[in-house]
């Protein structure tokens, strides 16, 4: 695991850790296919929520790496997990930057990034 992937499973794992204070269910932690990987499926009572964590040195920067080609592989992903996780809820994609480092991480939270059919 390269140095940049390290700090990228630490910045998921500590956002996993913040996540009680959501009221939200973690489904799934790096759901993964031959087609992409989710880094988090979460379930909330109204949404599956597919969030695609990303750590730069900027929330500015780690926001708008999630390009359209990224955006793509994510829902593409999504389409497989849904086969294989039938539900009648709505499909959200949020995207969360992470930037700082450990104790004094950042991070921004944006909920309906984007939608399946963007």
């Amino acid at each position: 695991m390269s140095d940049r992937q390290a700090r990228g499973l630490a910045a998921e794992n500590w956002l996993i850790g913040r996540l009680a204070n959501r009221r939200v269910q973690l489904r799934h932690h790096r759901y993964g296919c031959r087609l992409g990987e989710i880094d988090l499926v979460l379930e909330d009572p109204d949404h599956i929520v597919m969030v695609e964590v990303r750590y730069r040195s900027s929330l500015t920067a780690a926001i708008q790496s999630i390009d359209w080609h990224k955006r793509r592989r994510l829902k593409a992903c999504a389409y497989v997990w849904l086969a294989n996780n039938p539900t009648d809820k709505v499909i959200r994609f949020d995207t969360v930057g992470i930037s700082g480092t450990p104790p004094n991480w950042r991070l921004r939270w944006i909920p309906h990034a984007f939608e399946m059919d963007d």
